[in-house]
């Protein structure tokens, strides 16, 4: 178990609740998020719809949506990531707690988008710094997590059938990922694809039973 206050930089918390009562809107503050060598993560993020995450897994999000954040700035975003943020105790109260429905890696954008269904604010805060390890949480599947998490947040918020027309999409690039990552790793000698190769060539198996 690691001790909390090394990762919690010049009063972290006092900072995010302070900045969160300046506004009886605001519902949800996320910090910024850092590696250990002081590298900023990308912790806020555009909510996802079904439009942006098939364009996301056909590789061509950027040239149709144009929304990157400035991860140095104060500013109001799609949700945080559930590494590291202060929920109010009345957003809780109105929209409930973690919906266990949905997996690990998507629990966050589903309780950020709720709030936003109750009319809260969801900021980002980089005047708060905490100190993220990554990956710890999850484990070795960590792609084919992700895959199922997004399955069940687009399956409660737009559609019970997306998982029918998505699933062969995802079979398809995770496949061709795969296949790319395999030559990376045999031709161009990169080590650090061949774990990602499996799990891609894995997920273009698995995603049938999720």
């Amino acid at each position: 178990m690691f001790p909390l206050l090394p990762f919690l930089l010049g009063g972290a918390l006092e900072k995010m609740i302070y900045f969160a009562e300046s506004d009886e809107k605001i519902g949800i503050v996320g910090p910024q998020l850092v590696l250990k060598n002081q590298k900023i993560q990308q912790s806020a993020m555009p909510i996802t719809t079904l439009s942006n995450y098939i364009l996301g897994l056909l590789g061509i999000h950027g040239y149709f949506i144009k929304c990157k954040y400035d991860y140095n700035k104060i500013q109001q975003v799609g949700y945080v990531a559930g590494a590291a943020f202060l929920i109010k105790r009345r957003v809780v109260e109105k929209v409930g707690l973690l919906d266990e429905r949905v997996f690990f890696y998507a629990e966050d954008k589903d309780w950020c988008l709720r709030a936003k269904g109750g009319d809260w604010k969801i900021f980002y805060f980089p005047k708060a710094k905490i100190i993220h390890l990554g990956h710890l949480s999850c484990g070795i599947e960590r792609i084919q997590q992700l895959y199922q998490a997004n399955l069940q947040f687009l399956k409660k918020h737009y559609s019970s059938f997306c998982p029918y027309y998505l699933k062969p999409i995802i079979a398809v690039t995770s496949f061709i990922r795969g296949i790319i990552g395999f030559f990376e790793y045999f031709i161009l000698q990169k080590e650090n694809k061949k774990h990602y190769t499996v799990e891609c060539l894995k997920l273009s198996l698995n995603i049938w039973k999720m």
